[in-house]
């Protein structure tokens, strides 16, 4: 339609400069395209064969037919006859792919004239097409202001298009221009609209009822310079330097150390590292060994927004805290914690160790049966697991000898059938035999002290009963 528009333009100046043609001619466009249901304006112009300008007058006749030759009455002539323009609009138009053509007729006169040699063809269009939104010219920096255009097809230009914006960050105007409606959106970038979305929606009125609806989307991409946080400072340990510096912006900067205004690079004795870190923020760490003099560092930041910079102070030696002896207290309160638990298992050790000693006075006992030349008994025990024995009485450890209850070697089960064979016998469970060994000990030491001869040591014997009744373990009975 644009071109549309500049054709009729150019042939109106023709008319008005003098050009004058030989025949009837009407200008129109070829085609032009609306919706279902609304309008469409149609430019228009035309010019006389000579001798006919003399009837022509605002009175005439201006009519449009199809080309079988049905006359459309939902028309709105726009033009004006005596200037030679015949643009028209057309209401309500239903009807796709179809030509029409303009009729001039001044009644009382000779001018009756039909131009269907140049027929204009009316679309139907199933959707409108999607607004066109035109982007900033340059990079938007934070706190500048922003402009955003939006461009949508006024198909009527009776009901043009509204178009508005979404989120409506700021100040909205419209402008119509012949079969396009322009909005532009102006606000002032802020940090916090970086990679939020912008829609330009386009609403069409149709005087049927219906509304159709269209939009266009732009992510905006807000640029913002660098800025050094307060996180930023320098700390003292010996010799020893270390600063920190936390730069943020948009896109993420760059970081470098400065000394004396001369760039401070890596080396044996200086340590620099980099970290990004969340929001588009970037962590430089600087460890070196302070020179002479020392009081403060720069750290420099830059990106494509723009750059800053913000002069350290490092503390003096005798004023920073000696945070080498704070840092070694986890090791020591470590150490301490590991030394106390040592300790404890030892003590643990220690008594396990004797506990399982006395136990093992008698689980360690050897049972042996001999007769000493004063006709005494003497038996040995060691623990077994098929045998164990039932103590009736023990020999009485602290007056002088009494007789074993019982009658002869039966009662005192001295036999060498109720010991056992030899060192095969396995003597009493570990409760019997410790509970007995202390009595029996102490007996043979009061014998010893009493009767020193050689004949009355016993080798590996720590228990003397007077009187056990002995019974297979596979045997257990109650006695």
């Amino acid at each position: 339609m644009t071109g549309s528009w500049r054709l009729f333009l150019l042939f109106s100046l023709l008319q008005g400069a003098g050009c004058n043609a030989a025949e009837f001619k009407v200008l129109v466009p070829a085609s032009v395209m609306t919706l279902s249901g609304s309008c469409v304006t149609v430019p228009c112009s035309f010019i006389l064969r000579d001798g006919y300008d003399a009837w022509l007058n605002p009175e005439c006749g201006k009519y449009w037919y199809k080309m079988t030759y049905q006359p459309i009455s939902s028309t709105t002539f726009r033009g004006d006859l005596t200037a030679y323009n015949c643009t028209t609009t057309f209401n309500n138009v239903h009807e796709d792919n179809v030509k029409y053509y303009f009729r001039i007729q001044c009644d009382g006169s000779a001018l009756k004239y039909n131009f269907y040699e140049n027929p204009v063809t009316i679309r139907i269009k199933g959707l409108p097409d999607a607004p066109r939104l035109t982007p900033p010219k340059e990079p938007v920096v934070e706190g500048t202001p922003v402009e955003l255009g939006c461009s949508a097809p006024s198909y009527c230009d009776i009901h043009p298009p509204t178009v508005t914006w979404t989120p409506a960050l700021g100040l909205s105007t419209q402008l119509q221009q012949n079969d396009t409606v322009t909005s532009t959106l102006t606000f002032n970038a802020a940090l916090l609209h970086h990679g939020n979305n912008v829609s330009c929606t386009a609403a069409y009125y149709i005087p049927s009822g219906n509304k159709t609806v269209t939009s266009t989307r732009y992510q905006l991409s807000i640029l913002s310079p660098p800025r050094i946080l307060s996180s930023s400072g320098c700390s003292r340990i010996a010799a020893w330097v270390r600063c920190s510096c936390d730069s943020v912006g948009r896109p993420s900067p760059s970081l470098e150390w400065r000394l004396d205004g001369k760039l401070v690079l890596g080396s044996e004795e200086v340590s620099v590292c980099q970290v990004n870190l969340e929001n588009a923020t970037l962590r430089s760490s600087l460890t070196m060994r302070a020179p002479a003099g020392l009081t403060a560092l720069t750290c420099h930041s830059s990106n494509a927004a723009g750059n800053t910079s913000q002069e350290l102070p490092v503390p003096h030696l005798e004023t920073q805290p000696n945070l080498a002896d704070s840092d070694q207290l986890p090791w020591i309160a470590a150490t301490a914690v590991l030394a106390a638990g040592l300790l404890f298992a030892t003590v643990c050790a220690l008594r396990a160790w004797k506990m399982a000693n006395q136990t093992r006075l008698g689980n360690n006992a050897l049972i042996n049966h001999a007769q000493s030349h004063q006709g005494n008994t003497q038996v040995c025990f060691k623990c077994g697991e098929d045998i164990y024995a039932n103590i009736d009485k023990l020999m009485n450890t602290v007056g002088p000898r009494e007789e074993p209850v019982g009658a002869g070697e039966e009662a005192a089960g001295l036999g060498e059938g109720a010991v056992g064979r030899g060192v095969e016998a396995v003597g009493l469970g570990e409760g019997a035999v410790t509970a007995a060994g202390s009595s029996a000990l102490t007996q043979r030491d009061a014998e010893e002290a009493a009767d020193p001869a050689p004949d009355r040591q016993v080798a590996d014997c720590d228990v003397l009963y007077t009187t056990v009744n002995w019974k297979k373990k596979s045997k257990k009975k109650d006695i």
